[in-house]
């Protein structure tokens, strides 16, 4: 096989992995510091898990996608026991790709650079508040079709879920602002 071929596989490998590894860590961390967050089974009002999906989408793109996808069943057999193998992993697959495709859409429709070195400081509201509607537009209809949720509270619940998604975008990304200053005042120039 070619040389680099088997580096770029080995590479996008490890971004599968830490974007999974990221994904399941974030979200236990979230379950246990924002516990009274807890709206309902699969919602919380803060929902640090999104922004740190929302980073890793715009740092790794699909193979970060496919990191969150691969490990989101962990959570969802976590969060609502056992379930069918097809609503776990549609569950991954719109965990994972439907915040992909919102960020790519948004970034055509508006013309904004997919490189984050131009990306602007106000393109993050938009991004985290695009993929804090459409994630819970999916996920809301999931938990109907498969009756995980009643549909009396599936408005109440997609609201508390776009809120929990928003907010939680904001922290992480506020989070990570406050690390890279940090890092770059850390690291010497030059």
């Amino acid at each position: 096989m070619n040389r680099r071929v088997l580096q770029a596989a080995q590479f996008n490998s490890t971004l599968v992995a830490v974007s999974g590894v990221s994904w399941v860590a974030f979200w236990f961390l979230n379950a246990w510091l924002f516990a009274a967050t807890h709206f309902a089974p699969g919602i919380s009002l803060i929902y640090v898990p999104a922004g740190i999906r929302l980073i890793i989408l715009l740092l790794f793109g699909v193979w970060g996608a496919i990191g969150i996808a691969l490990t989101d069943p962990i959570l969802f057999w976590t969060e609502f026991d056992q379930q069918p193998v097809l609503e776990v992993a549609v569950n991954a697959v719109i965990s994972g790709f439907v915040p992909l495709a919102g960020i790519r859409i948004l970034q055509r429709a508006s013309g904004m650079d997919t490189d984050l070195k131009r990306l602007k400081p106000l393109h993050l509201p938009a991004l985290a508040l695009t993929v804090s509607i459409l994630a819970p537009l999916a996920l809301t209809a999931q938990f109907f079709v498969c009756g995980l949720r009643p549909a009396s509270d599936l408005l109440s619940g997609f609201f508390a879920m776009t809120l929990g998604d928003f907010l939680g975008c904001l922290l992480a990304l506020l989070l990570a602002k406050i690390a890279i200053f940090y890092f770059r005042a850390w690291i010497p120039s030059g």
